[in-house]
């Protein structure tokens, strides 16, 4: 019998005793966008691949585009 490859996970929310882990979603935008821009949030980007979001339209098309993703690491 040949290997297989793994099952994609499923997308579902994951509570935990101190967190909750769910997909992201357009309903994370302005959250996302203030934590972007506050405080040291510009040092925080510095070994990202990706730039600090400028408005909350633009980190509104990453989520977009990272959710209509089938492989988040593509």
């Amino acid at each position: 019998m040949s290997p297989q490859p793994a099952k994609i996970p499923e997308r579902v929310n994951l509570d935990g005793r101190y967190a909750r882990l769910e997909p992201i979603g357009l309903q994370h935008a302005a959250d996302l966008f203030r934590a972007a821009r506050d405080g040291d949030a510009a040092q925080r980007f510095t070994y990202l691949f990706d730039h600090q979001p400028q408005s909350e339209s633009e980190i509104a098309a990453y989520i977009i585009s990272a959710s209509s993703k089938v492989d988040p690491l593509m």
